[in-house]
């Protein structure tokens, strides 16, 4: 099963609580080991996890029919359909879909550990490793032995455990990851037969008011499904700690609580849209807002990760808000002009090194508007953001459509990329 010969927990598992207001959906807590740093039987022959049924269920051709109701369509019929559609994306999805055991080593000291006997007769006694207890989810991104999750799931462990949803448990290795994009990259120690990868679809699609499904282990119910709607698209994140953010986030109100973080949302033909990863929450549980991190970063993100264990980023060195009405009528444009306008360009960077210009001071407004990149349309700085990542890589040269002064003039100026600071949290 991919683990050695593992033993019983000594201490009790003591939960760690997690309060934040914009949560990452997994969990840890702690547990201790003997004197030789082997892990507890739990994660391998504890396991003896009990897989949810993959039987499909069965319906005939006149069940699944909608009938008419009162010259419409029969509610109930419209009500079963949908339940019919969620669980064959729930048994089709089911074997690409996985529970990851995280195993943090931590000292002893910190928890207050005593020796197991304090016989002045005893001796100097070992006091036994801990480990904090971390889970997530995850899903198969190939069939070669590669699962995606959160980096945030597995950052700092020091073992992993993939689980399956028919009960195999196989060690994993942390193949790369990256703080920014919130994405990690695992191999499996082992082959593992049957294993199939998620059909992937396009996170530019995802509309507001379409219905989603979320597959995961919320607070260690493993392969669990919720469902909901795409409540909101376009959203940016904070993205590691430099100030960066990630553009083209899928908001959603399907439940995601502690140890959902990293599994799939799905559309209703089963594809994967987004990553689940984070919550907006005061109490560290569902609250209804979660956000995915969209599928078509992860297309451009993970195949580097795998490659060479990190990733990238393009980048064009500025700092942009949104150009709306008042600022636009302060610089004497047009009230519908839309934009980026460049609060900095940060000094020695790739746009200031093109000749690109930020405001001159605190209350100026008189800093470039960046209105297209390579010809295409810029509204918000999102829109840079997502065209730097998914369609240009370090090196290639961008064209900014750029209006500059008071007067609007509108301009061209080419800049070659430069790559991107790395957060520290990133994985080597």
């Amino acid at each position: 099963m991919g683990s050695k010969g593992l033993k019983p927990p000594m201490f009790a598992i003591l939960l760690l609580p997690t309060l934040l207001l914009l949560a990452t959906a997994c969990g840890e807590s702690t547990i201790a080991t003997d004197a030789t740093g082997d892990l507890p039987t739990a994660v391998a022959e504890s396991a003896e996890r009990e897989a949810p049924p993959t039987d499909t269920i069965e319906v005939s051709a006149a069940g699944a029919a909608l009938e008419t109701w009162g010259g419409g369509l029969d509610p109930q019929a419209v009500v079963a359909a949908q339940g019919m559609v969620l669980n064959r994306i729930y048994t089709e999805l089911l074997p690409s879909v996985v529970h990851i055991d995280t195993y943090r080593r931590v000292d002893s000291q910190a928890f207050g550990g005593l020796p197991f006997s304090t016989s002045p007769d005893a001796g100097p006694q070992t006091l036994p490793d801990r480990f904090v207890l971390g889970e997530g989810s995850g899903f198969v991104w190939s069939d070669d032995g590669y699962i995606v999750t959160n980096f945030h799931v597995v950052a700092g462990a020091d073992r992993l455990m993939v689980t399956f949803h028919d009960g195999a448990i196989i060690e994993a290795d942390l193949l790369g990851g990256d703080a920014d994009s919130d994405l990690a990259v695992l191999r499996l120690t082992e082959p593992k037969n049957g294993m199939t990868a998620a059909r992937l679809g396009d996170s530019a699609d995802a509309e507001v008011g379409q219905l989603v499904a979320a597959i995961g282990s919320p607070f260690g119910r493993e392969f669990t499904l919720t469902s909901g709607i795409v409540s909101a698209s376009g959203r940016s994140l904070p993205a590691g700690n430099l100030g960066f953010s990630l553009a083209g986030v899928i908001q959603t109100d399907a439940a995601i609580n502690p140890g959902s973080s990293g599994g799939p949302l799905l559309d209703m033909y089963g594809n994967v849209i987004g990553i689940n990863a984070r919550i907006a929450s005061s109490s560290g549980a569902n609250a209804g807002v979660g956000f995915a991190v969209p599928i078509n970063a992860a297309k451009v993100i993970v195949p580097s990760l795998i490659e060479g264990g990190e990733y990238s980023y393009s980048w064009l060195g500025i700092r942009g808000t949104l150009l709306n009405a008042e600022i636009a009528d302060e610089m004497s444009l047009p009230s519908d002009t839309r934009g980026v306008l460049v609060v900095e360009a940060i000094e020695d960077g790739p746009a200031a090194n093109a000749g690109m210009r930020g405001v001159s001071g605190a209350n100026s407004v008189d800093g470039d508007i960046i209105v297209s990149i390579d010809g295409i349309d810029v509204e918000a700085m999102d829109d840079i953001i997502s065209h730097l990542l998914e369609q240009t890589v370090p090196g290639d040269t961008v064209t900014l459509g750029v209006l500059r002064d008071r007067s609007g003039t509108p301009m061209e100026i080419e800049a070659t990329l430069g790559i991107r600071p790395q957060s520290d949290q990133q994985v080597q």
